[in-house]
């Protein structure tokens, strides 16, 4: 349901639920093997410096293991783009109508 003013909303007593779905850039299961690459090379990145450098690595290893997984998700991402989407035209990947 969508309402067209406030007075609907103090009306109902609560804020309009939308349901517009989640277009997004890329499918599911490509999302899905750039999280799961993020979060393996971030976890990987943690382990090493905590083998070779100690339990101090365990904060300051952080944006380390941060850079390294997005730097690993832009390889992927720069090798292997990701394909349009069904509801994408053009340059655009939202439909505005």
């Amino acid at each position: 349901m969508i309402f067209d003013s406030p007075i609907d909303i103090i009306r109902e007593g609560h804020a309009p639920v939308r349901d517009v779905g989640s277009p997004s850039v890329c499918p599911l299961n490509y999302r899905v093997i750039l999280q799961i690459t993020y979060l393996i090379v971030a976890a990987v990145t943690m382990y090493k410096g905590y083998k070779e450098v100690g339990p101090g690595w365990l904060l300051l290893g952080l944006p380390f293991a941060v850079l390294f997984a997005l730097l690993a998700v832009g390889v992927i991402l720069r090798t292997f783009p990701p394909k349009l989407e069904a509801h994408a035209e053009g340059n655009t990947w939202l439909k505005l109508t």
